[in-house]
């Protein structure tokens, strides 16, 4: 009763030739059908903290056809069985993303690759305080715990904008105003901070003199 590994899918003619203790001999030969392996692969979009991760199933089999697929996302508790699944991490990481397909015919196969979660940047900025026409200087105090910032969207509150690092911007009246910067990574991961600037009016100088 032999076991024999085929290296390729098709039908196959084995031959058994069975010879009894007095010399006599039979023959059979029988088709022996050897299904195709699927070839697993899927691809991964890097996602920034909070947001989704997007899988795309890639696997093909030469014939037949894939009826399941399991997925381990590679943090411990994250599985789905849906052909392209989301899916959102909890923590930055490059998380090892297990897939196991399975054809018609019962035939498995699996790939492991990464998938990675980007962290954020933490957006944050100073200014001083000003007087009406002297520029309020805006100075970045953005972090980002890996990769680098890469852009500043400053919204200063008046219809005006800027995408300087460090920006400086005149007001045309002296009041309060809600300054925005959205801070974004190389990864393209986002963070805004919103702070509030008041534009101090200067005094008007007048005197008056006395007959003396």
């Amino acid at each position: 009763n032999p076991s024999h590994t085929f290296t390729s899918a098709g039908s196959f003619n084995v031959t058994l030739i069975a010879t009894g203790s007095n010399g006599c001999i039979d023959t059979i030969i029988k088709p022996v059908a050897v299904n195709p392996l699927p070839s697993a692969n899927f691809s991964a979009t890097d996602a920034c903290l909070g947001y989704t991760s997007a899988f795309t199933n890639l696997s093909t089999i030469v014939s037949g056809s894939i009826v399941s697929t399991i997925w381990d996302f590679g943090d411990g508790t994250g599985t789905s069985n849906a052909a392209n699944p989301n899916y959102i991490y909890a923590s930055v990481d490059t998380f090892n993303v297990s897939m196991t397909v399975t054809s018609n015919l019962g035939c498995t196969a699996s790939v492991t690759l990464p998938a990675m979660v980007n962290p954020p940047p933490i957006a944050d900025f100073t200014f001083n305080n000003v007087c009406l026409y002297d520029p309020a200087t805006f100075t970045d105090l953005s972090t980002i715990a890996t990769g680098t910032i890469i852009s500043w969207a400053w919204d200063f509150g008046d219809g005006n904008t800027s995408a300087l690092f460090n920006p400086s911007h005149l007001y045309n009246s002296g009041t309060g105003y809600t300054i925005t910067l959205i801070a974004a990574s190389g990864k393209g991961c986002m963070d805004s901070a919103v702070k509030n600037i008041v534009i101090h009016p200067v005094p008007v100088a007048n005197f008056t003199t006395a007959n003396v």
